[in-house]
């Protein structure tokens, strides 16, 4: 079980979940014209520049993709964001050591929140619902990740590299329709899932040496396989 999990964490955080190609997302310039009075903004965005990120700092709803990537900044606040009807990522910012979407509800796609080795800060208050996957790696200076009103991810959540990062909690998360897996974050002391009922898919933790407490004390059904191994301080 502790091979598959290896296996299984490393194809995910180094295959297929990379950053999309700068080339696939049109830059807000290409966009621009697309926004309209209601501050509903249309199109694919790729922000690389501080004009560019004030301009989707307007943003109430994005009609598209959002990425964050290769970029210098060292905050990123989306103040009035409420909704993006596709992807959002935030990969590969070398600088950056906060994000924060304080309005954020709906995410039509996946969240990818990679490769960013500075990042101390993911203040997400409000999301509720993320219709299909979130990954959560390679983040080396996160300390803690909360997400207190996410109630439902559509596809798989997915934590792992986060070398520092010592609290994992989820409070209204009820329901995942894929698998969880956390792996290979040497600082976790505490994952909490205080409410999940149903995990359609499997349940894996492992490699977490310093985990010391899984609380899901509603979990009432795993769908697959489920897999805990090499947590040596788990009692």
């Amino acid at each position: 079980m502790r091979i598959l999990i290896k296996f299984i964490i490393v194809f995910l955080f180094t295959g297929c979940v990379s950053s999309p190609d700068k080339k696939e997302t049109p830059s807000v310039e290409e966009n621009h014209v697309k926004r309209t009075e209601m501050v509903k903004c249309t199109g694919d965005f790729y922000i690389t520049n501080e004009k560019e990120l004030e301009f989707i700092q307007e943003c109430a709803e994005v009609e598209g993709n959002l990425v964050f990537g290769l970029t210098k900044f060292f905050q990123i606040e989306l103040p009035v964001t409420v909704s993006i009807s596709g992807y959002l990522v935030i990969g590969e910012n070398s600088l950056l050591i906060d994000f924060s979407a304080p309005v954020l509800k709906e995410v039509g796609g996946y969240i990818l929140v990679t490769d960013n080795p500075s990042m101390k800060t993911f203040k997400m208050e409000k999301i509720i619902n993320i219709a299909e996957h979130f990954v959560l790696g390679n983040n080396g200076t996160l300390v803690s990740f909360e997400v207190p009103m996410l109630e439902n991810v559509g596809a798989y959540f997915a934590a792992g590299y986060n070398t520092l990062i010592k609290t994992i909690k989820m409070p209204s998360l009820k329901k995942v329709n894929g698998y969880i897996i956390i792996s290979e974050n040497e600082s976790l002391k505490d994952l909490s899932l205080p409410v999940l009922e149903k995990i359609t898919g499997s349940f894996m933790i492992g490699e977490n040496g310093s985990l010391g407490s899984i609380d899901v004390p509603s979990l009432k059904e795993v769908g697959k396989d489920l897999g805990i191994s090499g947590n040596n301080a788990l009692v």
